[in-house]
């Protein structure tokens, strides 16, 4: 993100997504090589967060 999005996006913006990033991508995909993501991972991943909804800070 350093390398690619902070030169595009506002200063706001590069924060929410870092805490996208930090708090929930990591968590739920981290495990995973991105060589090995398979559809099956963002199928469940995004299961889980719909179930879950998104932070309450957000």
């Amino acid at each position: 993100m350093q390398n690619i999005a902070k030169k595009y996006v506002s200063e706001n913006s590069f924060d929410g997504y870092e805490v996208d990033v930090r708090v929930h991508l990591v968590p739920g995909l981290g495990a995973h090589k991105l060589e090995r993501l398979e559809p099956e991972h963002l199928e469940a991943f995004y299961e889980r967060m719909q179930f879950t909804g998104p932070s309450a800070s957000r």
